[in-house]
């Protein structure tokens, strides 16, 4: 027999009693050696000082057979889970290209209808052609602004100039409006001139051109006979001759208001 002279224990084999003072941890403690890293088992919680010994004592632990078992009910679980969810998808896949096949053929049938737009122009451009001509001459022009723009007028700045322009300048004798705004987003005109031709007049560019030389001039004029001593009169007069008189160069505020009388 083989004595331990650290524990004491005894061991038939010189290599068992060897293997002991190296692995067996009361052993270790007694001849203060630190203790070597230990082998855990996942199931059971069993450690091990060889890692041999744990591999020996997987092949027989019932609680690994058991997670093993929990493991593969999880994973079996989560695989139908998946399938359920890919038919799930498959369905809605279907559904949408069904949708989207019919859309595509009802975008067709709309393609051949006319639209509203198409037909609204179509209407607006018959009406543009039974429209009595619009005279933009500067000498009509001239004639309408000296005899017919007044003070109610300047008091409402580029808002009065498109007021007084559509009620002495764009109607005919019977009192249509024969200058339109085919399209209120792009502020975009359309008119016949004495020649009978359709005019297109962007943003009333060609309009503003031909009334703001002649409208200037009658604004100085109104606005010298409206001086008062009042400052904040002044002020107000001021403001309304300033933004009459920027009109060739800024007539938003014009073509938006005339833009609303003409459509």
């Amino acid at each position: 027999m083989f004595n331990c002279n650290y524990c004491n224990n005894q061991f038939k084999t010189k290599s068992s009693l060897t293997q002991h003072q190296k692995c067996a941890k009361y052993c270790l403690v007694i001849q203060n050696v630190d203790v070597p890293k230990t082998f855990k088992c996942g199931a059971c919680n069993k450690t091990f000082s060889m890692k041999h010994h744990l591999s020996n004592h997987e092949n027989t632990c019932k609680n690994k057979k058991e997670c093993f078992k929990t493991d593969l009910d999880k994973a079996l679980h989560k695989i139908e889970t998946l399938q359920q969810e890919l038919k799930e998808s498959n369905k809605e896949r279907d559904l949408y290209k069904k949708l989207y096949e019919k859309k595509d053929n009802d975008i067709v049938d709309i393609a051949k209808r006319p639209t509203t737009t198409t037909m609204t122009n179509n209407t607006r451009n018959n009406n543009l052609v039974m429209m009595s001509p619009l005279d933009l001459s500067p000498e009509r022009i001239k004639d309408i602004v000296n005899n017919s723009f007044a003070i109610e007028h300047f008091n409402d700045g580029q808002k009065g100039v498109a007021n007084f322009a559509v009620d002495f300048m764009l109607k005919d004798e019977d009192g249509n409006v024969v200058y339109q705004c085919g399209d209120c987003t792009r502020q975009t005109f359309r008119y016949k001139d004495v020649c009978d031709q359709i005019v297109k007049d962007v943003k009333a560019q060609k309009l503003t051109k031909l009334l703001a030389p002649e409208i200037k001039v009658k604004t100085t004029e109104i606005a010298k006979d409206m001086y008062s001593d009042d400052i904040d009169e002044q002020e107000r007069v001021y403001t309304q001759y300033n933004s009459i008189q920027k009109l060739d160069k800024d007539n938003t505020e014009f073509v938006t208001h005339l833009s609303s009388l003409t459509v």
